[in-house]
């Protein structure tokens, strides 16, 4: 137990007690042992003086990275119009030369609004503005196909979608999710075959579901598979559409939950997103940590 302690000179010091019983003699002693704790106390304010200050400094970032990724995209736009009006009036009075020079205009500004929606999109879900409620991951996933305009009998590929529990948490963000993740699945394809994709789910542990969405892919070296998760990180360069926001998004989406995301993988052997869901959310205080599968199933 704890209580308060008092020096020779009247100070008094946090404490902590710890008291036993033995018998001797037939008689019972009692024996106390008070460790002056205030070094620990220290730590523990210092600590949650600190916790309080990264959260606000997290919340000012983020409040930043809210109104720089909207307003910069007003002078952004302008850009690209006034490069298409040159390009489109006055192109037949430059030489190749200029019109390369304003293509690369307008090419440099497009990425730059697309890194700027993704900011702003990020920045949306790292807000947690949205309240929780059930939401059936069936129809998440279904309208994250319709987003992407791929049915299951796609040309050239096939996607095989299996029973998904109801959980906790927001419709929009829950289809943004499977939008990102089953458009990575698709993207990096391998190009001698026809895409894969089979999407499970089951209970684990501590009321958490286990979401699994298996590629036939090009996969990545197992190295990188906390990488992929970092904003702007792409291990295909530019051979590939996208800026490496998909995935940090959906690692948001997840952390908010109180899940956790993960990924699978090796080179030209596909790759398994494992994605934990708690099925009810709980309060801060009593929610466990999202288990991390130590077997997950393997890649296609």
């Amino acid at each position: 137990m704890e209580a308060l302690g008092r020096r020779k000179n009247g100070e008094e010091f946090p404490a902590e007690i710890a008291i036993s019983r033995f018998s001797r003699d037939g008689k019972f002693i009692f024996t106390a042992v008070l460790r002056d704790i205030t070094g620990r106390r220290k730590a523990e304010t210092d600590l949650k003086r600190y916790a309080e200050e990264l959260k606000k400094s997290n919340q000012e970032l983020g409040d930043f990275a809210f109104v720089a990724s909207r307003d910069l995209q007003e002078p952004m736009r302008k850009i690209m119009t006034f490069a298409d009006r040159l390009l489109h009036y006055d192109g037949a009075g430059m030489d190749e030369r200029g019109r390369d020079c304003l293509r690369r205009i307008q090419n440099a500004a497009s990425r730059i609004r697309e890194r700027l929606d993704n900011l702003f999109e990020y920045s949306l879900v790292a807000s947690g503005s949205r309240g929780f409620q059930s939401v059936d991951l069936n129809r998440s996933i279904s309208e994250a196909l319709v987003e992407m305009d791929i049915g299951a009998g796609e040309p050239g590929g096939w996607m095989e979608i299996g029973k998904l529990p109801r959980v906790e948490g927001d419709e929009f963000h829950m289809r943004q999710l499977f939008k990102n993740v089953l458009s990575n699945a698709v993207k990096f394809r391998g190009k001698e075959r026809p895409f894969k994709v089979v999407v499970s789910a089951r209970m684990g542990e501590e009321g958490f579901w286990r979401i699994f969405v298996e590629d036939n892919g090009l996969g990545f070296e197992q190295k990188y598979s906390k990488l992929i998760f970092k904003p702007f990180e792409r291990l295909h360069g530019d051979e590939f559409p996208g800026n490496g926001m998909g995935l940090t998004i959906c690692d948001k989406i997840v952390s908010r939950l109180g899940g956790a995301i993960t990924a699978k993988s090796a080179p030209n052997q596909g790759t398994t997103i494992i994605i934990s869901l708690p099925e009810k959310q709980r309060a801060d205080s009593d929610r466990p940590a999202a288990p991390m599968p130590n077997n997950p199933s393997k890649s296609l």
